[in-house]
């Protein structure tokens, strides 16, 4: 038999380094987070809690985070805050199931990466129940002015739309 610097034929057999070599694992202490792709433009954090049903959302609409585009616009992505690793399990099992005509693909992700586009998301992107008030904007992200039963003018000015005088 040839000598072998490897050692013992035990040793021979494993190709990972012993633990005290081994480095502390990168991602334990980044939680995992759901990450959901093809939502309608307009879904709401209350929409997405429906969806997930079955699964406890870290603050509810609050645990939910929709990132917008560079005109502020929704991606048709968020990200969501599950309670424990099971709940992460249960809305994995969602992947494909819809919302209205559209199905939703759910990949599980990481805290830092949501992170990462919270800070580089327009606006810093909408975060649970914020949602559905930002979203009341117009198709192009117009926002409306005045009050909307009245018209556009002014609120008080009758909604005849000219606004305050400047004199």
């Amino acid at each position: 038999r040839n000598y072998d610097p490897r050692g013992s034929p035990e040793r021979q057999r494993s190709r990972s380094p012993p633990a005290s070599y081994r480095q502390p694992d990168p991602m334990k202490d980044d939680p995992s987070v759901i990450k959901i792709r093809g939502l309608p433009y307009q879904t709401t954090a209350m929409e997405v809690c429906r969806f997930f049903k079955d699964c406890e959302i870290v603050g509810g609409p609050n645990g939910i985070y929709f990132p917008l585009n560079e005109r502020g616009l929704p991606t048709g992505e968020a990200f969501v805050e599950m309670e424990t690793a099971s709940d992460i399990d249960k809305a994995l099992e969602k992947h494909k199931d819809c919302i209205g005509e559209r199905y939703i693909e759910v990949f599980e992700s990481r805290m830092s990466v949501m992170e990462r586009v919270k800070k580089t998301s327009s606006e810093g992107g909408v975060k649970g129940k914020d949602a559905g008030r930002d979203r009341e904007r117009g198709f192009r992200g117009e926002r409306s002015f005045g009050n909307r039963e009245r018209g556009f003018g002014e609120e008080g000015d009758g909604g005849s739309g000219r606004g305050k005088e400047v004199s």
